[in-house]
């Protein structure tokens, strides 16, 4: 394996070919992941008056169509 650099500063792990040693696969490595909440908090369910408000917020526009779309599949 050999260690190559990219445009970033992270380095990338390579795995290199045996015919021409071309780098065949790059890959990554993996980022570090926000450790859990200890505790989590119950979900607050939003009002009806709360609920026409996000939705009126949405706009009119082809976005707010989405928008407002996605919300009422939640």
């Amino acid at each position: 394996m050999d260690e190559r650099r990219t445009g970033t500063s992270v380095p990338h792990r390579c795995v290199e070919s045996d015919l021409d040693r071309r780098p065949v696969l790059c890959q990554a490595p993996a980022r570090r992941r926000r450790p859990k909440p200890r505790t989590r908090r119950p979900a607050e369910a939003l009002t009806d008056a709360e609920v026409r408000a996000l939705l009126a917020a949405c706009g009119e526009d082809a976005v707010g169509v989405r928008h407002r779309a996605l919300l009422a599949m939640i």
